[in-house]
């Protein structure tokens, strides 16, 4: 009931952005620029897509590291990831401690194929495949391999709010709707609870919506290329946002609470530990500015760990 109230949700703000679309081609005092910026977009069909359900993403067991990250990784393991060792590792099972990869929402390749709806098949699954293993083995993050660990890749939100379109245009827009207004960052919470994670990567992106500034310069006035107060409340309706901030600020701030409720409500001694850097569609800009992540053919991991790390303990579970 809850998912298909937050589908409903989603529902309401794509047909509503459809429809302002369709009346924006016949607004007749159309700039130029605004005409450039709209046709782009002006043949392009909206299509509201289902929901692009977490997923089990790899494992790590007795010294190796197994990952479906790229969609071709993921089909060829499809009937491998049916057998019975891996379902017991898909489940919260003890034996496992688990890693939980966040980003912000699919966007058009996730949708491509109707019978395989999985989160980050396009580029951002094939960079995740050539280079999180030198995140995972990086003695920045210090990763204890005397544990087994799953891998559960996410998106916050897994709805696509992009609507199809070029994510500048309307990403942002529709992800601060849903998350601010429509229980979107609660339902986030919840996964994350039931995932019970042991370490939390945040790719999110930054965001991008310098193509809804383009259709609408009067009244995005100042918000061109950040999320600041006017911006929220230009897509929410909410004042209560005092500073600009970024979609993988606010997902983190998501993840901290998470964090802080698990401390209060858990009187059992845990080690959670955060990090929060670039979206990993950035990371093949080798060599090209702060989201370079290679340097002479290996990583430099202080710069995907641009933001913060956070380590907070938890009391470990008794096997009782």
């Amino acid at each position: 009931m809850k998912k298909k109230k937050l589908e409903m949700a989603y529902k309401e703000i794509a047909v509503l952005i459809t429809r302002e679309l369709d009346d924006y081609g016949n607004i007749a005092n159309l700039t130029e620029k605004q005409k450039r910026a709209y046709e782009p977009i002006s043949k392009k069909t909206i299509e509201i897509h289902p929901i692009c359900d977490d997923i089990f993403a790899g494992y790590y067991k007795d010294g190796y590291l197994t990952t479906w990250f790229s969609k071709e990784e993921r089909e060829k393991e499809r009937e491998e990831q049916e057998k019975e060792e891996l379902k017991k590792i898909k489940s919260c099972d003890h034996e496992y401690k688990t890693i939980v990869i966040v980003l912000e929402s699919p966007h058009t390749k996730e949708y491509a194929d109707t019978e395989f709806i999985n989160p980050a098949l396009g580029d951002t699954g094939k960079n995740l495949h050539n280079y999180f293993k030198n995140v995972f083995n990086s003695d920045a993050i210090a990763i204890d391999k005397q544990y087994n660990y799953r891998i559960i890749l996410m998106n916050s939100i897994q709805f696509q709010c992009s609507l199809g379109l070029p994510t500048k245009y309307f990403r942002d827009h529709v992800w601060l709707n849903l998350w601010i207004n429509e229980g979107f960052k609660e339902d986030f919470v919840e996964r994350l609870k039931d995932c019970q994670p042991d370490i939390i990567f945040n790719f999110c992106t930054r965001g991008d919506h310098s193509g809804e500034y383009k259709l609408y310069p009067k009244d995005l006035d100042g918000c061109k290329t950040v999320i600041n107060p006017k911006y929220i409340k230009y897509c929410s309706g909410n004042t209560d946002y005092a500073n600009k901030t970024t979609i993988r600020e606010l997902v983190s701030c998501a993840i901290q609470e998470f964090i802080s409720t698990e401390i209060s409500n858990n009187d059992n001694l845990k080690n959670i530990r955060f990090y929060a850097g670039p979206h990993p569609f950035s990371w093949k800009m080798i060599k090209k500015g702060k989201n370079s992540i290679e340097k002479n053919g290996k990583i430099t991991i202080k710069n995907i760990l641009t933001e913060e790390e956070t380590t907070i303990t938890l009391r470990e579970k008794d096997d009782n």
